[in-house]
């Protein structure tokens, strides 16, 4: 196998050096591999750092001429690339000796895994033992893969519902082909956060939301070079990048994107097993629901059935263009798009939190939110009406109709 390392990079030419002489030291023979440096036109002299290398290692340097970003910096050097199999790494990711070797011996992989390393966050200490060649055995708490502490479980990873949660391109390894095919890098993304959960997820799409296609190795270790960050910049670059994602995929595991990671990652395979427990049967058809209710020109529904009924969010058919299999906890459209918002027992499986903003974006993109009570419901939803009502009703006017032998009840929500 043969190993094409793409490290985009912007500045901090001193960590840059540190990385680049870890991969001076790897047990992979350094014939088997190759280093494809993209320089995101940088002030510091990021060149004069390659060219140190370029004796020892097999070393390419492309600059760009202007600030491009990091995905479409990773796409050049991946364009570049002389062989099929990749690691993506950062500039500031210091290596242990058999990273790539790791990573590498995984390049044999089956047809579409990923494989995941390891990054811990280096104090001051473990930084003067690996600048002087040295790699500590033990490591601290807060020096631990951050991802830890988000929700990140190694043990149960590969049959995790939401890999790309935690796919992160500092330490990653794929094959050409996959990027291929679910197009690289997405452009759209310039500034610092999601471009790889973005690529990550379509990767999880194009496998069919199947689990074990990502996969993590824990020896497979990088240290994150302390450098100086503007979190708050950084952070609020990012989120930018949410609506995008919720916009452009319309499903409810990215529908949860923004709560914190280790809710979104508890939260999805316990919404998929509730919705596959409804889907067993007990739940009212929409058409049933809307002759119920008085006509209404622009409706937006969820639930089981409700393919007729205007905008729909059917998860008894598969997404598509026309059908996002979203939830109503937060949703692409505008401000009083719709005369009614209908929920046909999907916003009963919610938990307090999920179901309090599903009311409240409702009332923002409708003018009212009808919630639907199946009686014949078996499932793990709520089962008290009351309860529900009674927590409901300091923040709406509700209007409530019993089941009156139609097989389900309904709560109407009004704003105050």
């Amino acid at each position: 196998m043969s190993l094409s390392v793409v490290i985009p990079a912007y500045n901090q030419a001193s960590g840059l050096r540190l990385a680049l002489s870890s991969l001076t030291t790897q047990t992979l023979p350094s014939d088997e591999f190759e280093i494809v440096l993209v320089d995101d036109c940088s002030t510091e002299d990021l060149a004069a750092e390659a060219a140190h290398f370029s004796d020892v290692l097999d070393i390419r340097y492309l600059r760009n001429e202007e600030n491009l970003g990091r995905a479409r910096t990773r796409n050049r050097g991946i364009a570049i690339a002389r062989h099929d199999d990749l690691l993506l790494l950062d500039a500031d990711s210091f290596c242990a000796p058999d990273l790539l070797a790791r990573h590498d011996r995984f390049a044999d992989r089956a047809d579409g895994h990923i494989l995941l390393g390891r990054r811990l966050e280096p104090e001051w200490d473990t930084l003067a033992e690996l600048t002087a060649g040295r790699f500590p055995s033990g490591h601290g708490a807060l020096e631990e893969d951050p991802r830890y502490q988000l929700g990140f479980e190694p043990d149960v990873f590969p049959s995790s519902r939401t890999p790309w949660l935690f796919a992160y391109c500092n330490n990653m390894s794929v094959s050409r082909k996959l990027l291929d095919t679910v197009g690289g890098f997405n452009e759209d993304f310039r500034r610092w956060g999601y471009e790889d959960n973005e690529l990550a997820y379509r990767i999880f799409l194009h496998q069919g939301r199947g689990s074990g296609y990502f996969e993590y190795d824990p020896a497979a270790l990088t240290y994150h070079l302390p450098h100086y960050r503007d979190w708050r910049a950084d952070w609020a670059g990012a989120q930018g990048y949410v609506p995008y994602m919720k916009d452009r995929y319309r499903h409810f595991d990215v529908e949860l994107l923004g709560a914190p990671p280790l809710r979104v990652a508890r939260a999805v395979p316990h919404y998929e097993r509730c919705l596959d427990t409804m889907r067993g049967g007990g739940v009212v058809r929409g058409a049933a629901v809307a002759a119920a209710l008085p006509k209404a020109e622009r409706e937006l529904w969820f639930g089981f059935g409700v393919d007729r009924t205007g905008v729909r969010c059917d998860h008894g058919d598969p997404p598509d263009e026309d059908n996002r299999h979203l939830l109503g906890v937060s949703t692409p459209f505008a401000d009083g798009s719709f005369d009614r918002v209908v929920n046909v027992d999907l916003w009963r499986m919610l938990n307090a939190a999920d179901m309090s903003a599903l009311l409240l974006e409702g009332l923002r993109v409708g003018a009212e939110v009808v919630l639907v009570w199946s009686t014949a419901l078996d499932a793990p939803v709520a089962t008290d009406p009351e309860y529900v009502t009674a927590m409901l009703r300091p923040h709406c006017r509700l209007v409530a109709e019993g089941d009156d032998g139609r097989g389900f009840a309904l709560l109407r929500c009004l704003p105050l």
